[in-house]
């Protein structure tokens, strides 16, 4: 009996022995992070950017330095839109040995810090414009990885004409600020020498407008004082032609008035002749009329 209870109690520790083992390897399994990367990465893929975080995050639990983590993590913030923690994952990514990591890493700081900035601006654009330039910076430490990298020339650009477009904004917010904290007497004097740019377009579109009345103005005087010429000249070349034409006429009629045979004629032949005369051509009155031109101008249609 003995014996048998010694190999029973040998068989008990046994068992437990290799039941403490598979625990112990159980433990081990589920402690590591390669799973909850896996299936944080499998939710990022499906777009539930939510579930993904939270593998990610119990994954940089039990890895706190993992660059792959912080990135993808990183990563996950930013599709969230929570672009300050995503900003604060990624550059922990910076110092990778990694370089495609690190690239990435850039790419999307760059992404992040612009994001970021653009919530700003209402708020804070002084905030927003230093956003903006550390984006930059991002995007040109990527371009230095990899010059052909389409997609960093093309943010690059695009956030640079914004940064030069909200430190247009943040001047044109200092100066209001300055002339808010101006005494009243000097702020209308500095209006008076530095009107607004608003006062400005109003006081050139007036003064177009003015030099366009005038213009018309101008043209209309222009074209009454030539068409006044163009009559007096049709009235005078009238005159001269009825004037010539009177001439003529006289002394046409003083031709036909005298007979060609004027010394032939008896006293008796000359009366009789001088009142057919009176009869038959006594002259008429000549009308100097100033004939308006024709207008040749196409009719208008209305259709």
């Amino acid at each position: 009996m003995f014996n048998d209870a010694k190999k029973t109690k040998f068989r008990q520790n046994a068992f437990l022995s290799v039941l403490c083992l598979l625990i112990s390897c159980g433990v081990v399994q589920a402690a590591s992070p390669k799973r909850d990367i896996k299936e944080g990465n499998r939710y990022y893929q499906d777009g539930d950017y939510a579930a993904s975080r939270e593998k990610y995050t119990a994954a940089l639990e039990k890895v706190p330095e993992s660059d792959i983590v912080n990135f993808n993590l990183g990563t996950a913030f930013y599709k969230e839109e929570d672009y300050e923690q995503a900003v604060d994952h990624l550059q922990k990514v910076l110092l990778s040995d990694d370089e495609e990591l690190k690239k990435s890493a850039h790419y999307n700081l760059g992404n992040a810090l612009y994001r970021f900035g653009m919530m700003s601006v209402e708020e804070d654009v002084d905030l927003a414009v230093s956003s903006l330039e550390k984006s930059l910076s991002q995007y040109e430490r990527a371009l230095s990885l990899d010059k052909d990298d389409k997609d960093a020339k093309h943010n690059y650009e695009y956030v640079r004409t914004e940064s030069i477009r909200l430190k247009q904004q943040q001047q044109q917010q200092q100066q209001d600020q300055k002339q808010c904290d101006l005494p009243k007497d000097k702020k209308d004097q500095q209006q008076q020498d530095n009107p607004s740019q608003e006062e400005q377009e109003e006081q050139e579109k007036q003064q177009q407008q003015q030099d366009e009345s005038g213009e018309e103005e101008q043209q209309q005087q222009q074209q009454g004082e030539s068409g006044e010429e163009e009559q007096q000249q049709q009235q005078k070349s009238g005159q001269e032609s009825g004037q010539e034409g009177q001439e003529d006429y006289n002394k046409q009629n003083e031709t036909s008035a005298k007979p060609q045979n004027a010394e032939e004629l008896t006293p008796k032949e000359a009366q009789m002749f001088l009142e057919s005369y009176q009869q038959t051509e006594e002259p008429k009155n000549l009308l100097n009329v100033l004939m308006k031109s024709k207008d040749t101008r196409p009719v208008l249609k209305d259709w």
